[in-house]
């Protein structure tokens, strides 16, 4: 049949209500409503279909193993379970899925895509199930509940732990958090997130960990060993969390998320100096700036300018160009680690540039 219908995309119909219904495509319509729980469709069969999990209708049964669903296309991705079949592969790593709407979610790991965010404190996961999951923490539904002890849960695998000790596969378990573990000494050093307790410190420098396996893995960074390579570039890291912070370079992900003007960032340091825009807070001040100025200009004297640590930039720092060029002097200027970049620090509007005089300048 000639296909005489065009709509405003240029695809064309055969009759003129497949149109209409291509069009709420386009306008977001979905004029179908299910009256149980309010959700709208766009076509009447797709509100049939839906109704079918309200009436607990499962008309597509599988006789392998019993389990019947209400849509035909969750019995296909079901038996490709018993098939073993995986058609849809992963560009990134390879991994393979059975269903298409299982590889986009796991696609959103490399894309840093997160479309499901708490109300509470906006946190971001990239499944729903995810978010489902962390709202009770917030909401203190405890879900899974040990049939011997009556104690309850928020997510299965802390039942599963918990029920270990039942059976005597584990035997201690944490008081604050209900963490449960097959030794003690696993236990003890759990304990010190809750004490906040640090005993173990570094002998160069002093930093103190938590476990006595932190100062050994922190003492590469003074021994210059770098164990951790990245696959995409080469480069090697001492520790692995830099490693997968460097990682989201080539991954693009940035899971830490502005609650104020949802902006991205790849790390939480990046977020939380950003922050600082919003809030207003200014932490870094100048250390030492001592000068003098009167009314001849040749009293005018920097002794001492020091950048505090994590300052990004100093822009026209020190522009006197109201003085006498040839008095002015520049006696120590330090940069301490951090600042990436200063520009016109000491901004001269002089014939003669060799009149300025700058003993010390250390980047």
């Amino acid at each position: 049949m000639d296909k005489g219908i065009i709509g405003e995309c240029g695809k064309a119909f055969s009759h003129k209500n497949k149109l209409i219904e291509h069009q709420r495509v386009n306008t977001g319509e979905r004029p179908y409503q299910c009256i149980e729980c309010g959700k709208f469709f766009r076509h009447s069969s797709r509100l049939m279909v839906h109704q079918r999990v309200h009436m607990g209708v499962r008309p597509y049964g599988r006789s392998e193993c019993g389990k019947a669903y209400s849509r035909s296309s969750h019995l296909v991705w079901h038996k490709k379970v018993h098939t073993g079949e995986r058609p849809y592969e992963c560009s990134k790593c390879g991994k393979a899925y059975s269903s298409k709407h299982t590889l986009v979610q796991h696609q959103r790991v490399y894309a840093g895509e997160r479309p499901y965010e708490c109300s509470k404190y906006g946190k971001l996961f990239s499944h729903n199930s995810s978010l489902i999951v962390h709202q009770r923490v917030h909401s203190g539904i405890r879900s899974y509940e040990c049939s011997k002890g009556g104690k309850a849960f928020s997510y299965t695998h802390r039942l599963v732990q918990h029920q270990r000790i039942h059976t005597g596969e584990i035997s201690h378990e944490c008081s604050e958090c209900g963490q449960a573990f097959s030794q003690e000494y696993r236990l003890v050093q759990h304990q010190k997130i809750h004490t906040k307790e640090r005993p173990y410190a570094c002998s160069e420098c002093g930093k103190h960990f938590r476990r006595s396996s932190g100062p050994t893995e922190h003492q590469r960074i003074h021994a210059g060993a770098r164990l951790y390579k990245c696959s995409e570039c080469g480069k090697f890291f001492s520790h692995k969390i830099t490693l997968v912070w460097h990682q989201r370079i080539h991954t693009g992900e940035r899971p830490c998320k502005c609650t104020e003007c949802r902006k991205f960032f790849s790390q939480s340091s990046g977020l939380i100096v950003h922050q600082r825009v919003h809030t207003g807070e200014k932490p870094y001040e100048c250390i030492k700036w001592e000068f003098f100025l009167a009314k001849d200009p040749a009293s005018f004297y920097t002794r001492e300018f020091t950048l505090a640590k994590s300052l990004m930039s100093a822009t026209n720092v020190g522009n006197p160009s109201a003085l006498n060029p040839h008095l002015f002097n520049t006696r120590d200027y330090t940069l301490e680690n951090g600042l990436m970049n200063a520009v016109n620090v000491g901004h001269f509007l002089a014939t003669s540039p060799a009149s300025l005089n700058i003993r010390e300048v250390t980047l």
